[in-house]
Order: structure tokens, then sequence, then C-alpha cells
């Protein structure tokens, strides 16, 4: 599950080199590269919280879409995984004024995520 797990999110960092359309991945500035990659990481720390909520009585998964469709650690963890990819494919077809502003806005989300789980004892594991 590692394995694949590392692989899917490798993929997330070559989205925009891997396809044909939108601006390409190279074509992005330096800022939305780095909120990319920042975010990247938010959410393997937030994979890595909702499998500790899985194994923790004590927690259970307040994203209705997540609990209802995805209720096991590997279902969500490819939730997150597919989701981020989209956003990401998505973000490469519109300007990049508005590129920047939906990164950002996506990295703030998924950071005060990250940070309230921490704040309520939520780990992080695999």
């Amino acid at each position: 599950m590692k394995r694949l797990l590392i692989t899917a999110l490798l993929l997330i960092l070559l989205t925009g080199c891997g396809y044909k359309g939108g601006a390409g991945f190279n074509n992005w500035s330096t800022y939305d590269k780095v909120v990319t990659a920042a975010t990247i990481v938010t959410k393997v720390i937030d994979i890595g919280q909702t499998r500790h909520i899985y194994n923790n009585p004590n927690y259970y998964e307040k994203n209705p879409i997540i609990d209802t469709w995805f209720n096991s650690k590997n279902k969500s963890s490819a939730y997150i995984v597919g989701t981020e990819a989209l956003v990401l494919i998505g973000v490469d077809y519109v300007s990049p004024s508005w590129r920047s502003a939906l990164l950002t806005g996506n990295f703030i989300t998924s950071t005060v995520c990250v940070l309230h789980n921490n704040q309520i004892g939520i780990k992080w594991e695999w």
C-alpha cells in the first residue's frame, strides 16, 4: 500500500507534464509550483491523519463523501489522491492569475484541515 501511495503522489507531481492540454506544469510560475508542492505535503499529512481516524475509535470522519462512499483507509487515501490530481489538471486550464488564486485557496483549505485535525489530537500514521 505504501508503494501505491508513493507512486500516486509522484504522479500528482508530474500531472502537468504527463498529459496534453492546458498550459503544462513546466509553464506554471514558480509561485504556483511551490504552492502545489506545499499542498501535496499537506495532502500526504491529511492521508495519514485520515488513516489514523480509521484506526482510532475515539474519532470519526466528518467529511460526508469520504464517510459515506470511501469509508476505509485505502479508499479514502485513493479519494484524496484522485481529487487532488483532478484539481491540478483542472487548474492547468485556467488563466495564470486564476490558477494562482485557486492553488492558494486549495493550499489554505488543506492546511486548515490538517491543523484542525492536529489540534484535536489526530495523529499521523500509515
